[in-house]
């Protein structure tokens, strides 16, 4: 079995990510659809930024595991709160033992600020795994 991890923000190029992860998936493998938003105070209430943000990420991986599902792929979601969206997904890819990290070249979609700057090349150079990098 691979554990195949894939980076989503709602920009196209989390949309690469998947297709090359579909091409690579045979059965028995899993999709673990991952995405970062910072963290929620115990003070922010229902309109806060943070809160909608966090909203917001939680239906983009339903719509991600239900992709999955129609294409009879296994996958799991992780919404992860952190500061760092870069060093947080170095760290679920090693507490989930991923095999092979899928991320885009920019995310630029609804989460887009935390994904600004180059994820995908920390990601290349600090994950513990294989990371293949969609363009």
């Amino acid at each position: 079995m691979t554990r195949y991890m894939i980076a989503v923000d709602g920009s196209d190029h989390s949309d690469k990510a998947y297709d090359i992860a579909k091409k690579l998936c045979r059965e028995g493998d899993v999709v673990y659809f991952v995405t970062v938003t910072k963290k929620v105070r115990d003070n922010d209430g229902e309109d806060s930024a943070n809160y909608k943000q966090r909203e917001h990420a939680k239906e983009l991986l339903q719509t991600w595991e239900k992709r999955a599902g129609d294409d009879g792929i296994q996958s799991q979601t992780v919404l992860v709160e952190a500061p760092d969206a870069r060093e947080a997904l170095c760290d679920v890819a090693e507490e989930h033992t991923i095999d092979v990290m899928v991320v885009g070249t920019r995310g630029l979609g609804t989460i887009k600020r935390l994904f600004l700057g180059s994820v995908s090349s920390y990601c290349v150079q600090h994950a513990k795994c294989d990371v293949l990098v969609a363009k």
